[in-house]
């Protein structure tokens, strides 16, 4: 990804970011180990998961450790074959320092996953005013 779209900005203190342009979830319940990338629009781009026959089949248990670490891996393979090389991560301190979240993060960074957005790419207008500039 070239950076080159903007990002959409809204009020500071709004409740759900959506100052980027792919977010990382990650799910489990039960039954299932889940994680998706979601595009700013609210869309599921990219998506993983245990309930799959193709990824299931291979795993002792659905719901395990190596079971986030697998869904990390597929999924990251699957957003480079979409060409989304990096996406934001929302995820708290205490979130990440769990045990199934911060595996499934390794195992998405270890297969060449950015889990950080870099800064958008902004062209240089000489005739652009910037708001010291109208202050004064």
């Amino acid at each position: 990804m070239m950076n080159l779209a903007r990002k959409r900005s809204g009020w500071g203190l709004e409740a759900d970011r959506k100052d980027y342009h792919y977010k990382i979830s990650f799910q489990k319940n039960a039954k299932h180990t889940t994680g998706n990338v979601v595009h700013s629009s609210g869309r599921t781009v990219v998506s993983a998961s245990t309930s799959e026959y193709g990824i299931s089949k291979f795993l002792y248990r659905n719901t395990d450790l190596s079971a986030a670490e697998n869904i990390g891996r597929v999924l990251a393979r699957r957003m480079l074959e979409t060409g989304i090389v990096s996406a934001y991560c929302d995820f708290t301190k205490e979130e990440r320092e769990g045990t199934r979240v911060s595996i499934f993060l390794k195992g998405l960074s270890d297969s060449g996953i950015q889990l950080e957005e870099k800064r958008p790419i902004v062209a240089n207008n000489p005739f652009a005013s910037t708001r010291e500039e109208r202050i004064h």
